[in-house]
């Protein structure tokens, strides 16, 4: 009974990866209303799944019983085999900017780029947990969770009366020393072994979150119009401007093992990721000195957008538990013409173009790792 259910169980990857090809799912999203977007997101994250569970499964199915073997060398392979579970944990010295801007209405007119705001130079000293669970030689599974905390930045906010960001008629400059960001990811690869199993390909796909949660303090008032607010500082500012990215993702993973190349050189292993990204960008912002705008939510905006992330590093063995690990990664995140939504004092409602949004990110990362 136990090898039935266990056959049935290796079909079922095989069979779900049928019917996503046949077209089934196709209607599954015509029923379910849902946008054809990210109904192709969501084929393309399940079908990369259910193909490698399918590859995974018939290399499985396919493989001949083994003749018994001797407890001694069970142990010795058992030895030689990979960690399950490996857990990193590290800081970071991260530099972010972020930047936004609105058009006058929701055609994208009177101006072209009405208002524009400007994070730059955020220093984030960032903590981050990564996880990596080998299921057996090909399939991966991993996640990392990573807490960051601005402690210093620069804000820039412009008004312009004119297209192409002419007659700017304000501008101040501001503080952005606090707020937080926060990234998670969840992904799932198979490994490919190239020369000799020194070196592995991983494809990868996932499902990512992305917040930052960013401030303006300590104003100062630049430019300013007939009858505006005074140039100089001015107190009580403390806006706040809160941002998330989430969606799925594809990516590609290599790491080279010099040890298994050749015996006579260190145990170090060099990696390179590269990751794309499917976003829904949505933000929400509190503009506290303005009496005109809703409190605390001020603002809304929502757009589709896109992500690139890359990664270099180097990794050290310590002991057959232990290493540490150098590395490098950058972001480069945009978005499409979305949708500003103002939420005024007496309940009025005004809509507008967000016109773009783009954020960068650069960290430098160190960490420790442990095997089991």
């Amino acid at each position: 009974m136990l090898f039935g259910l266990k056959r049935q169980l290796v079909r079922f990857p095989i069979v779900l990866y049928m019917l996503f090809q046949t077209g089934l799912f196709m209607r599954f999203q015509n029923s379910c209303c849902l946008p054809a977007g990210k109904g192709r997101q969501l084929f393309l994250a399940t079908s990369l799944v259910c193909t490698l569970l399918a590859i995974q499964v018939s290399v499985s199915s396919a493989a001949p019983a083994l003749p018994h073997t001797p407890s001694s060398v069970k142990n010795q392979e058992k030895d030689r085999r990979p960690k399950a579970i490996e857990i990193e944990a590290g800081y970071g010295y991260r530099r972010d900017s972020l930047d936004w801007n609105i058009a006058g209405d929701i055609q994208g007119n009177n101006p072209d780029v009405l208002s524009e705001l400007k994070w730059k130079d955020l220093l984030i000293h960032e903590f981050h947990l990564d996880t990596r669970v080998n299921l057996n030689k090909s399939i991966i599974l991993k996640g990392s969770i990573n807490y960051g905390v601005i402690v210093d930045g620069d804000n820039r906010d412009s008004d312009y009366a004119a297209d192409n960001r002419e007659e700017e008629f304000s501008r101040s400059i501001n503080d952005a020393d606090q707020g937080h960001t926060l990234d998670t990811l969840l992904g799932v690869g198979y490994r490919f072994r190239l020369i000799s199993e020194s070196c592995s390909v991983i494809p990868l796909v996932g499902y990512s979150y992305h917040r930052q949660y960013l401030t303006m303090r300590d104003g100062y008032q630049a430019r300013t119009w007939a009858g505006g607010p005074p140039l100089g500082s001015f107190g009580g500012l403390d806006s706040t401007y809160d941002a998330s990215w989430q969606g799925p993702w594809i990516g590609l993973e290599m790491i080279l093992e010099t040890e298994k190349f050749a015996k006579t050189l260190p145990p170090i292993s060099f990696y390179a990721t590269w990751e794309y990204h499917w976003a829904d960008y949505s933000a929400e912002a509190d503009w506290n000195l303005r009496d005109d705008f809703k409190h605390p939510n001020s603002f809304e905006h929502e757009a589709d957008g896109t992500g690139m992330v890359a990664s270099l590093g180097v990794c050290l063995r310590l002991s057959d538990r232990w290493s540490v690990m150098l590395g490098y990664e950058t972001e480069e995140w945009s978005t499409e013409e979305g949708v500003d939504k103002l939420f005024l004092s007496n309940d009025t409602v005004v809509k507008t173009r967000l016109n773009e949004v783009n954020w960068h990110s650069d960290v430098i990362k160190i960490g420790c790792s442990v095997r089991f």
